[in-house]
């Protein structure tokens, strides 16, 4: 569990702490990887969302989550998953990293996972798994360490991170991201 978000800026790279109270939950099974998120909001009714389905190119200017997975741990290729308030995902896997502008990069895989989301009174909430056994997401053992990080897209105005990653390509630095270690 992680409730300790960091904003992003292209103006400072002081590791500011987000006021959006965010919280975020990872597990694993043999058979999958499962991240849970609650993103607390005191005007759910606000939300920004326009995009229904996968892959839709408005999607990164909603509010919505991105979730980075570097599964073999080489600082290059990593997964992006970007999810939003209605449970339409865009994910691509970026064997070398995500190419300098380019930003029509997410279309060339689709993971074998599965997402819910939930509007409430004062929050949305979001359920992730991805099923391990994929070229691009083996098994992990005990021991296993993957590079991960996690993002919150508010209103369009905020991006908080777990960890406050510094790169040129903002959250696109698989070298800066957090780490998760599996038992």
């Amino acid at each position: 569990r992680a409730d300790t978000f960091y904003q992003f800026s292209h103006a400072h790279s002081a590791a500011i702490a987000s006021e959006l109270r965010t919280e975020l939950f990872v597990g694993s099974t043999d058979e999958a990887l499962f991240i849970g998120f609650r993103g607390h909001d005191d005007h759910p009714d606000s939300i920004v969302v326009t995009d229904t389905e996968n892959d839709g190119a408005g999607l990164f200017w909603e509010d919505m989550i991105e979730i980075f997975l570097d599964t073999d741990f080489d600082h290059r290729g990593y997964i992006h998953a970007g999810i939003n308030t209605r449970g339409a995902i865009t994910d691509g896997y970026l064997p070398n990293g995500r190419p300098r502008g380019n930003v029509d990069h997410l279309r060339v895989w689709d993971g074998d996972s599965d997402v819910a989301t939930h509007i409430g009174a004062s929050f949305w909430s979001m359920e992730y798994r991805l099923r391990f056994g994929q070229p691009e997401v083996p098994p992990p053992r005990p021991g296993t360490i993957w590079g991960f990080n996690f993002a919150r897209t508010f209103r369009g105005k905020e991006y908080g991170q777990w960890v406050r990653v510094y790169g040129l390509e903002g959250a696109h630095t698989p070298n800066d991201f957090g780490l998760l270690r599996f038992r």
